[in-house]
C-alpha cells in the first residue's frame, strides 16, 4: 500500500496521466511555478465547470454542491468574517471552494474531464491535485455536513 503525499510535496519529475497508471516523466516545477501554472489554469477551470454543469453524466448531487459554493462565495455571510479575521476569512472561502471542485472532479469519469478541458494535459493533473491536497483541509466535519 503506498502513502498518498501533498502534491507540492512530491518530486515534480514525474506524474501520473489520468486515467492510467503509467508515470510519465515531465520537468521539475518549483512551487512558484506549480503557483502561475494553476493561476494560468483558472480560466479553463471555469470553463470545465460550466461544461459540467450543463453534461447529464454528472451526478445532479455535484452540481447542486457548486452551485451552493459559487453561491457561499459570492455571498456576504462568512463562517470566518472577513472583517475580523482578513486572512483567514479570505481562506474559508478558497478553501470550501477547492472541496467543491475536488468533489466534482472527482465524481466524473477522466475521459469526460478530458472531453471538457481546453488546456494542457498536464495543467489538469497539476490543477487535479492541487484541488485535491486544497479540499482537504476542509475540517471533516464539515466535509459530512456538505456530503449529505
Amino acid at each position: 500500500m503506498t502513502e498518498e503525499r501533498h502534491p507540492l510535496d512530491m518530486p515534480l519529475h514525474r506524474v501520473t496521466p489520468i486515467g492510467t497508471d503509467e508515470e510519465a516523466p515531465t520537468p521539475r516545477m518549483s512551487k512558484g511555478e506549480i503557483a502561475i501554472e494553476i493561476v494560468k489554469a483558472v480560466p479553463n477551470l471555469a470553463k470545465l465547470c460550466a461544461r459540467l454543469v450543463k453534461d447529464p453524466r454528472v451526478p445532479r448531487r455535484t452540481k447542486w454542491l457548486l452551485g451552493f459554493t459559487g453561491a457561499y462565495v459570492v455571498s456576504p455571510v462568512d463562517l470566518v468574517p472577513e472583517l475580523l479575521f482578513p486572512v483567514i476569512g479570505r481562506v474559508d472561502d478558497l478553501v470550501i471552494l477547492a472541496f467543491a471542485l475536488h468533489r466534482l472532479l472527482g465524481a466524473v469519469e477522466a475521459e469526460v474531464l478530458r472531453e471538457h478541458w481546453d488546456g494542457e494535459e498536464d495543467a489538469l493533473e497539476l490543477v487535479t491535485a492541487f484541488v485535491a491536497w486544497a479540499g482537504e483541509l476542509l475540517p471533516s466535519p464539515l466535509q459530512r455536513l456538505l456530503d449529505r
